[in-house]
C-alpha cells in the first residue's frame, strides 16, 4: 500500500523557523530607528544652541568693543530645555586694545555646552 506523501506546504518548524528570523531583523532595524531619532533630536539641540549663541555673539559685536561685557541669561523661560547662556569676555587677549568674548549655551540633556569664540578689537 503506498501512502500519498502531500509536500506542497510548510510545515510548522519552518514557519516557526522563519517567523524567528523576522522577529530578529525587526528587532534589529527597531534599535537603528531608536538611535536614528535620538541622534536626530541631538542634533537639533546644538543646532539650536549654536544660532543662540551665534545671535549673542552677532549682538555683543554690533556693540562695539567698548560696550562688550560678562553676562549671563537664564534661557529656561524663552527657549524650552536650555538651561543657560554665559558671555565672558577677557580684556588684553590675545594681545593689548583687544577682546576676546566667548559665548557658551548650555541645556539640559546636553553633555558638553557649545561655545563660540571671536575677538574684538578698538
Amino acid at each position: 500500500m503506498r501512502i500519498a506523501c502531500n509536500d506542497k506546504g510548510f510545515n510548522l518548524i519552518e514557519v516557526l523557523v522563519a517567523m524567528v528570523i523576522l522577529s530578529v531583523g525587526l528587532m534589529g532595524t527597531a534599535s537603528l530607528v531608536i538611535g536614528i531619532i535620538r541622534a536626530n533630536h541631538m542634533s537639533k539641540q546644538i543646532s539650536m544652541a549654536t544660532t543662540i549663541a551665534q545671535d549673542q555673539m552677532e549682538s555683543v559685536i554690533q556693540a562695539g568693543y567698548e560696550a562688550a561685557a560678562d553676562g549671563e541669561t537664564d534661557l529656561s523661560a524663552d527657549y524650552t530645555g536650555f538651561t543657560a547662556m554665559t558671555t565672558e569676555v577677557v580684556d588684553d587677549t590675545p594681545s593689548t586694545n583687544m577682546k576676546t568674548v566667548s559665548v557658551s549655551v548650555s541645556w539640559a540633556t546636553g553633555t558638553q555646552p557649545v561655545i563660540l569664540s571671536t575677538i574684538l578689537a578698538k
